[in-house]
């Protein structure tokens, strides 16, 4: 039996548990570390059933208003972070986050924790100032890029030392993101849910755009390869979280379906609970995003069930999740015209071509992108910090 005082404890922090694959990505490795032995903990402010999931599994959430920019709570959540990395005997802290990494880091100088950070995205650093707020991801004693796509950003865009710097590919969970696992009834839950009948549906190719409602994710471009195709038999679920302060997006979008006469081919879901089943609806799966995505979860999860992705690939991490027209299909961000003439063709695919493709995809991801190896390898950093203690 293994003596309490014995478990390494680790407190993953983040501004929020809502939804995102950032925050999937904290339960993951807190599922992880419980089942390794490890006392797990995650900080954030506000969350809802993610805050359950943590708590089933035999993690601890502590509430701190880490979401907020404010230098003025930045400083005080450095002490409120020692206070607690303290009476909980946290051996390492990990940040996930920018503003919430400036009180972990100097929080953990005061008490001797080690400092881990994750860096989750391109972050813009346009100035000096933004560099410089950026730079606080580069202090960890080990610094996690998602994807090579990012850690070859970093090594360009900020001064950093190699040893420290490790890639760990975000990991599709293949035991939930399972074709077998979907069963007859989840699939009419989910069509009674979203109001879609077998009628509607019948013979028609089925595409889900998964992405929050923010400009960057491309839902206005997507619309635009769409209203070329309008000859097609297919339909669109667009599906994600819309936040109030892109509302004005979320109207735009509506308004560019009516104008281009996609009333009929192009749905708005809202956020959907239960995305294995969603996938398994969908025939093809397109990430329409304008800026390089950091790694882009959905790609390996429309794989690992079976299904085509197209993506936007200028520079980011689609480049390592697609092979183009072998794994998938790679579209431009820029160039509608040539965009659809590559989804046309996946629409057209023959039933053997298909199998092919995501036949290969799923391989690619038992191979390079499996939950396992990314848990494993986030726990190979904590264990060597551990040993520095």
């Amino acid at each position: 039996m293994i003596q309490m005082e014995n478990i390494p404890r680790v407190l993953q922090i983040l501004p929020n548990l809502i939804s995102g694959g950032v925050e999937r990505g904290t339960l993951e490795i807190a599922s992880a570390l419980i089942k390794n032995n490890y006392q797990a903990f995650v900080c954030s402010w506000g969350g809802g059933k993610m805050i359950n999931d943590l708590k089933h599994m035999g993690a601890k959430h502590i509430s701190l208003p880490v979401h907020s920019k404010n230098p003025l709570n930045i400083i005080l959540n450095i002490f409120r972070l020692k206070k607690i990395i303290k009476e909980n005997a946290i051996n390492i802290v990990h940040a996930r986050s920018r503003a919430p990494a400036w009180s972990c880091y100097f929080a953990c100088k005061l008490t001797g924790a080690k400092f881990v950070t994750t860096f989750h995205g391109t972050y813009t650093a346009d100035n000096y100032i933004k560099k410089y707020y950026n730079s606080i991801m580069l202090k960890g004693d080990k610094v996690i890029a998602i994807s090579k796509f990012i850690y070859n950003h970093i090594l360009k865009t900020y001064s950093i030392l190699n040893d420290k710097l490790i890639v760990i590919n975000r990991g599709v969970d293949q035991a939930y993101f399972s074709p077998s696992l979907v069963n007859e009834q989840r699939l009419f839950s989910l069509k009674q849910n979203l109001k879609l009948s077998n009628n509607f549906l019948k013979n028609k190719k089925i595409i889900i755009m998964p992405a929050r409602f923010t400009r960057w994710k491309g839902h206005l471009y997507l619309l635009k390869i769409f209203k070329l195709l309008l000859e097609e038999n297919f339909l669109c679920l667009m599906v994600g979280a819309s936040e109030s302060r892109h509302k004005e997006y979320l109207k735009e979008v509506r308004l560019c379906i009516s104008k281009y006469g996609l009333k009929d081919k192009v749905i708005i879901t809202g956020e959907v609970k239960d995305m294995p089943a969603l996938y398994m609806l969908a025939d093809f799966v397109i990430s329409a995003s304008l800026k390089p995505e950091a790694f882009g979860r959905t790609i390996i999860e429309a794989q690992s069930m079976g299904k085509i992705i197209i993506a936007t690939k200028e520079g980011g991490a689609t480049e390592e999740s697609i092979v183009d027209k072998s794994t998938g299909f790679h579209i431009p961000n820029d160039n509608e015209k040539e965009a659809s003439k590559v989804v046309l063709s996946a629409l057209k695919l023959t039933q053997d071509k298909y199998n092919e493709i995501t036949s290969k995809a799923l391989h690619d991801v038992k191979k390079n992108f499996s939950l396992q190896t990314m848990c494993d390898k986030t726990l190979e950093v904590y264990q060597t910090l551990l040993a520095k203690q």
